[in-house]
């Protein structure tokens, strides 16, 4: 997964769970979107898409990167 990718990824989280982003500031944003890009650097979007997809439908509270790379 390419950084403009983790970008759109978390566009969906703030779409699907909005009040967990809602103080997040830009400092903690860069470094979540870096973390991200990095551990799911080998891994397609569409498979870290399809899980998050997954994961929103199960959970009311946004995906851990653990619970996003097991599936």
């Amino acid at each position: 997964m390419e950084r403009a990718e983790t970008i759109k990824l978390f566009a969906l989280f703030k779409i699907a769970y909005p009040r967990f982003y809602i103080s997040q500031d830009k400092t903690e944003t860069k470094l979540q979107i870096d973390l991200w890009t990095e551990l799911f650097s080998d891994i397609p979007y569409a498979a870290v898409e399809a899980a998050a997809k997954k994961h929103i439908l199960s959970s009311v509270h946004p995906p851990t990167i653990a619970e996003i790379h097991g599936e």
